[in-house]
Order: C-alpha cells, then sequence, then structure tokens
C-alpha cells in the first residue's frame, strides 16, 4: 500500500512538472503566500479608499452643517426685521408723519345699510 520514499518524491515532482512548477522552482506554498499577499495589498488599498470618501463625505457633512447654521442666523434675523417692520405703531407713525394721513372726523364719515332682501 505504502509506496517508497524515492517513488512518492519522483511521483511528486511528476505532478509538479504537469504543473509546470517544477522547472521553474516555485513549490504551491509559494502562489498561495503569493496570491494571499496580493490580495492583502488590495484589501490594504480598498479600506485606505474607503476611509479617504468617508472623510470626504464628513467634510461635506460639517460644511452642509455650517451652511444651514449660517442660514438659521440669517432667517432669525429676518423674522426679527419683519417683526420690527410691520409693527402696528410704527406702520401708524409712519402714515401721520411721511404720508400726512389722519383719522377721518365724524361729520366726514357715511354710515352705509344694505338692506336684507326676503324679509
Amino acid at each position: 500500500m505504502n509506496a517508497p520514499l524515492s517513488d512518492q518524491r519522483s511521483r511528486g515532482s511528476v505532478a509538479l512538472a504537469a504543473n509546470g512548477m517544477a522547472s521553474t522552482g516555485v513549490s504551491a506554498w509559494s502562489v498561495s503566500a503569493l496570491v494571499l499577499a496580493g490580495l492583502c495589498c488590495c484589501t490594504a488599498v480598498a479600506v485606505v479608499y474607503t476611509k479617504h470618501l468617508s472623510r470626504t463625505a464628513w467634510a461635506d457633512i460639517s460644511a452642509s452643517r455650517q451652511v444651514i447654521d449660517d442660514l438659521n442666523v440669517e432667517w432669525s434675523r429676518l423674522q426679527l426685521e419683519e417683526s420690527t417692520v410691520s409693527d402696528y405703531g410704527r406702520i401708524e407713525r409712519a402714515a401721520t408723519e411721511r404720508l400726512a394721513m389722519r383719522y377721518p372726523e365724524l361729520s366726514a364719515t357715511r354710515l352705509i345699510v344694505r338692506e336684507v332682501q326676503g324679509q
């Protein structure tokens, strides 16, 4: 059942020669190690690229948050300005001072009464 050691070696060298590895002196372990090293390098490059994309996205998010904060400050200023401009007392003062408007006297007013039909 067990072949002599020299037969096993010769069969192994025949198998390697069939694969084209015996002539170059490269073993299956060397090829596997080379493939694994290549995969590790590809994984390392993928990790670096993913980290770069993550940092770029974080920078975009931070810039967007800054724009949102600036817009919120602007919106607050505009609301304050609107409340100041639309104040009833300010409008009345502008009407009397700049436009010389005044309330009409009672004798200059007329009351219009509309009659409802059907009653």
